[in-house]
């Protein structure tokens, strides 16, 4: 039995292989020219690569569950202030960036009209 905190082998294993193919690919380089490519991948981009790099201690799967929900019930002042009760001001620091990327794309018309999120009524704050 591994002791609490000490990572798992298999993932720490697995870790090490996604970092060796991203190096072998071109690494944050090429991400970014990926991402720069169309603004589909900058979306895709912003959207589901991004936010990976809050804290772990986020439940991440949860929160894509009730994104809906807290979407349409709560601002996104709400929304950081519950990252930050769970995550702490690291996590709120990068959601604050998130949205405000967000926000430029969306004043740039470079997102879709209406994502698939979205398409049962909810709306952003």
């Amino acid at each position: 039995m591994r002791q609490l905190g000490t990572v798992n082998k298999l993932t720490r294993n697995c870790r090490e292989a996604i970092e060796f193919a991203s190096d072998a690919l071109g690494g944050a380089e090429r991400l970014a020219e990926w991402a720069a490519e169309s603004p589909e991948n900058e979306a895709t981009f912003w959207r589901h690569i991004y936010p990976r790099l809050l804290p772990s201690s986020v439940n991440v799967l949860a929160l894509q569950q009730r994104q809906e929900a807290l979407l349409r019930r709560a601002n996104p002042e709400e929304v950081l202030q519950r990252i930050e009760q769970r995550a702490g001001p690291e996590g709120r620091r990068l959601l604050e960036g998130f949205f405000a990327k967000l926000k430029s794309l969306e004043q740039q018309n470079r997102l879709p009209a209406q994502p698939a999120l979205l398409k049962n009524g909810a709306t952003r704050s």
